[in-house]
């Protein structure tokens, strides 16, 4: 008796302790404002309460995914899976009905107000065609997936408020000629390494997928950051365009204008996302367009593709959109890195002493970070090739589309006075799949080709208004004759690179960039390079070509 008194008031105990925690991250996540806190983050918490988009007019839901831990408040909340799904809220004992018109697999998710709770004692009444079906011993704060073999009505209720995501087809009601779009980005990867390392040395598995269809060599991101780079791969549209730029402001993508995934959605594939990065958090409004969104801050490549093949795997009978977000090139993922990464790197890569200090902002040659890096590039190449093997044992060639493509470089592989050398934009761009073509070019394209070139290969309505565009390559009207990469930073100098075929063409603003994103260039630091003399400033020499460039830069301002 004595035992199980003190039993019960410990667990009193505990859940006070824990809910006061809650509180005090709900606090302290709201004085940081920061979207990579998600889901506690700008003063709100998306545990209960539900994320919105005006444009697509949903309701996103949050919850745990696969997450075992039974208090899942004793750490941060960054440190576990969170899973977002478009959907409705049920209040306590109010019945749910629909009538579903095919098979469908339907989302639901009790919401018990106090995750730590985990004592699987919540039950689900479900009907299903006047059939009865009681899901007892439910978790609180996941999502469970209930397969609904017929069509008909669907009817459910609860002692506690229910989330019902949107039903989800299990057959294909529109076949595509692309079964499956499948995107990889991978965080912070610059083909410029190649130059120490080839490619097909340093990435087999995945060299010897895309050389058989089209790699663009020249191709370069819109900015050094994911905050603002991300959006325009996302979009067609620049920094300016798509507002994307402030540290610790939340606007949210697609305000106002529309986004790839809005096009996959509306010709009826299935949308699935795997985030591993804070400055893609969902706040941010990524799960818009998308079935199901995971979440986590610095989710490791080997869960986020094992949520794809399950993801897959559940859903044989559908045509699939799917952006799969790997980060493990961008910095290492934990204190130490993978077993493979350190015996393979030597004893260079054993130097730890830049770690900090070696990241995007700075521009400055680290060997032990190059080294490590290299071995993260040959971590990826394994893992992706399985799941390159796998698309190519499910799908025929003419029914996916592959591409991989990334939002910028690093700064350690090579020393530069500029803050946007050609390590820091330029960035994979490969595709494979029916009806690309095999080559390989050093056209210039951005990462604003990304979207009208995917959707164009997938025969889907383009997006309007976009500074992106065809590569000529691909059958687009005209080649790129410039790139531009810019760097929008507050309290920041604006910067900013023009490369063409002969010259690469650097700025850096007199002024500071406002809160609102204002500067003005004054007397700029202005430096001008042959690209076959890239260490001679030559902007003297060359006026024309300068007034050229700054015309060129005043004209996508």
């Amino acid at each position: 008796m004595i035992a199980r008194i003190r039993g019960a008031a410990l667990t009193q105990v505990r859940k006070a302790y824990y809910r006061l925690l809650e509180k005090s991250l709900f606090r302290r996540s709201r004085e940081q404002g920061q979207s990579r806190y998600f889901p506690i983050c700008h003063g709100l918490n998306y545990l209960y309460q539900p994320l919105s988009f005006a444009q697509d007019g949903q309701a996103y839901f949050t919850k745990f995914y696969r997450e075992s831990g039974l208090n899942p408040l004793a750490v941060d909340f960054g440190r576990f899976t969170n899973e977002v799904v478009a959907g409705e809220a049920v209040a306590p004992n109010q019945e749910w009905s629909m009538v579903l018109d095919q098979p469908s697999v339907l989302p639901i998710a009790v919401e018990s107000g106090d995750s730590t709770r985990m004592d699987g004692k919540f039950t689900i009444n479900l009907s299903v065609g006047g059939e009865k079906y009681p899901l007892h011993g439910l978790v609180g704060e996941r999502f469970y997936y209930a397969p609904i073999p017929v069509a008909g009505p669907v009817s459910l209720s609860c002692s506690h408020r229910l989330i019902v995501g949107r039903p989800l087809p299990m057959v294909q009601a529109k076949p595509h000629r692309r079964r499956l779009v499948l995107n990889l980005f991978v965080d912070a990867f610059t083909p410029y390494v190649f130059k120490q390392v080839p490619f097909a040395e340093l990435m087999p598995r995945l060299h010897a997928f895309f050389c058989k269809g089209a790699i663009f060599t020249n191709c370069h991101a819109t900015s050094e950051w994911t905050l603002p780079s991300v959006p325009s791969i996302m979009s067609g549209r620049r920094t300016r365009a798509h507002g994307l730029y402030h540290p610790s402001r939340n606007p949210l993508i697609g305000d106002g204008y529309p986004l790839l995934a809005d096009r996959f959605k509306a010709d009826d594939y299935l949308g699935f996302i795997t985030i591993p990065g804070g400055r893609m958090a969902p706040s941010y409004g990524y799960p818009r367009g998308f079935d199901r969104c995971l979440y986590r801050l610095y989710m490791p490549m080997s869960d986020s593709l094992t949520a794809t093949y399950d993801h897959l795997r559940a859903f044989p009978g559908r045509d699939h959109f799917a952006w799969i977000g790997i980060m493990e090139a961008h910095h290492s993922l934990f204190y130490t890195p993978d077993i493979s990464t350190m015996v393979g790197a030597g004893l260079d890569g054993m130097n730890f002493a830049a770690r900090n200090e070696a990241r995007n902002h700075d521009r400055k040659l680290d060997e032990g970070s190059r080294e490590r890096y290299m071995g993260e590039l040959r971590r990826i190449d394994f893992a992706l090739g399985q799941l390159l093997d796998f698309v190519q044992q499910n799908y025929a060639e003419d029914e996916y589309l592959v591409t991989l493509f990334a939002d910028h470089g690093v700064g350690f592989l090579n020393t530069s006075p500029h803050f946007l050398p050609e390590w820091m934009t330029n960035v994979p761009f490969m595709l494979r799949g029916g009806g690309v073509p095999q080559g390989q070019w050093d056209e210039l394209v951005q990462t604003l080709d990304i979207a009208p070139t995917i959707l164009h290969l997938c025969d889907l309505p383009p997006l309007e208004g976009i500074a992106g565009r065809l590569p000529e390559a691909l059958g687009g009207p005209l080649a790129r004759q410039h790139i531009l990469a810019e760097s929008h930073y507050p309290r920041r100098p604006y910067q900013a690179v023009l490369r063409d075929h002969q010259w690469e063409f650097q700025v850096r603003s007199e002024s500071l960039l406002d809160e609102e994103g204002n500067y003005t260039l004054g007397k700029a630091d202005l430096a001008l390079y042959s690209l076959d003399r890239p260490d001679e400033n030559v902007a003297t020499a060359h006026p024309a070509v300068v007034e050229r460039f700054l015309g060129l830069l005043a004209a996508n301002g």
